[in-house]
């Protein structure tokens, strides 16, 4: 019997409250908690982690992003590489 599939929205709301790892369209990438989304992909995450290779990986409490950016969304996604110099943003 096979399973029927997931529609992308379906698969967003399975995801919220673990962790994400999401790629925007200007080459930036961050890995936090996804705490929630809408029908335009819009993304609010919390416990972010921004990798920027230039100045290091930034860390903000909070996000909200633009689903015009997302350009793919990993679920139980883990920051792999730049992991070096780590700067830390308060809200």
């Amino acid at each position: 019997m096979a399973a029927e599939p997931l529609l992308p929205l379906e698969i967003l709301d399975k995801c919220i409250g673990s962790r994400v790892w999401v790629l925007l369209d200007t080459g930036r990438e961050m890995v936090g908690k996804l705490v929630g989304c809408d029908e335009y992909v819009n993304i609010i995450m919390e416990d972010v982690t921004d990798v920027d290779p230039t100045v290091g990986n930034l860390h903000w409490p909070r996000v909200l992003l633009s689903g015009n950016k997302v350009n793919a969304l990993i679920p139980g996604g883990e920051l792999t590489k730049y992991e070096k110099t780590d700067v830390h943003m308060s809200s």
